[in-house]
């Protein structure tokens, strides 16, 4: 059972998303609204964690960390369905995993639709990971991203295969949509209890990014490139997400091909909840984010789901009050407690 904030958290925004996008919400409208709300969030960084703008030689935000491991970087794709930035939120989510995980990280501001459609976000994603390669060992990069930048992340490792670049050390995409050709069953089932669901008209990724073509392009869809040879990859999403699917359908073809994927899915939370830091579930997921990077970086030649999708996926509840965390996979005879 979800927290009683998360569960206030879906209601407030539910309500809000049908209330403010009653009517046609154009791009430029859109952009205004998220950027009061993005405002919002300035200057809430983790401690020893300061941010830099580059413009050149690409355009980005660097997120430093004084206490880094030497050398260790995160490549970060924001999310905000190729249209929108959103920054400060971002950079706050960014800092944290930057102070647990012992990195620094580089978010490109790669560039938006509708005035840059498909390709340009992925080029963009690979300019940055070329850049990085730069300075830094593939071994050193960790790629990350959320929601559109959680896509880019996925496409992007189909990409780095197939430039023939050398992999990061292992990627993680939070909430990601990884297939535009179809409706997935819980884009459908959930559409009452997804809180963003009322957001789709206004975003429209066919419409905006994809321009109606390119459904099974694998940089468009990742879900569709040959994910043979990826590194580490985990996924992470809510139960009520209408994206649940997607992540499942890109974990079962991972594993058919013997990558190494991982799949966390915590019941009852939204979208990239891991954004809303006053949640106690964003907290407890960023925690087993970290821990899965750590194992990720020690054990680059171990597979994370042993070879079974079974074993990939894995459910995570937090009791209300207590605050016991149940950890629970296919191939667990029973629950797994622990104390948060």
């Amino acid at each position: 059972m979800a927290s009683i904030r998360s569960k206030l958290l879906n209601c407030v925004t539910r309500l809000s998303m049908r209330l403010l996008l009653r009517r046609e919400v154009s791009v430029p409208q859109f952009r205004q609204l998220i950027a009061r709300l993005d405002r919002r969030r300035a200057g809430r960084l983790a401690y020893g964690v300061s941010v830099e703008e580059q413009v050149s030689p690409i355009a980005g935000r660097w997120i430093h960390n004084r206490n880094c491991s030497p050398g260790k970087v995160i490549l970060y794709l924001h999310g905000g369905a190729f249209i929108v930035r959103m920054p400060e939120m971002h950079s706050g989510m960014v800092s944290r995993l930057c102070a647990q995980i012992g990195a620094s990280a580089f978010m490109p501001w790669y560039r938006l639709a509708p005035e840059h459609p498909f390709p340009a976000a992925p080029q963009d994603a690979l300019a940055a990971y070329r850049y990085l390669l730069k300075n830094y060992r593939s071994d050193d990069i960790l790629v990350m991203g959320d929601s559109a930048g959680g896509t880019l992340t996925l496409a992007l490792l189909n990409l780095i295969k197939a430039e023939g670049l050398p992999n990061p050390a292992a990627a993680v995409a939070l909430s990601p949509p990884v297939d535009f050709a179809q409706v997935s069953a819980t884009w459908l089932m959930h559409r009452w209890t997804e809180p963003m669901y009322a957001l789709q008209p206004a975003v429209a990724p066919q419409r905006h990014y994809l321009n109606f073509d390119h459904y099974t392009d694998p940089v468009a869809s990742p879900v569709y490139g040959d994910l043979y040879g990826l590194p580490p990859v985990l996924l992470v999403v809510g139960g009520v997400e209408a994206l649940r699917d997607d992540a499942l359908g890109y974990a079962r073809v991972a594993s058919v091909a013997s990558a190494p994927v991982t799949l966390h899915i915590w019941q009852g939370m939204p979208h990239v909840h891991m954004l809303h830091d006053f949640l106690p579930e964003a907290a407890l997921a960023e925690q087993e984010v970290v821990k899965w990077v750590h194992h990720a970086l020690r054990n680059p030649e171990e597979p994370s789901d042993k070879g079974s999708l079974k074993d990939a996926v894995i459910l995570f509840n937090r009791q209300p009050v207590i605050g016991r965390v149940t950890r629970f996979s296919n191939s667990d005879a029973t629950y797994m407690g622990g104390v948060a």
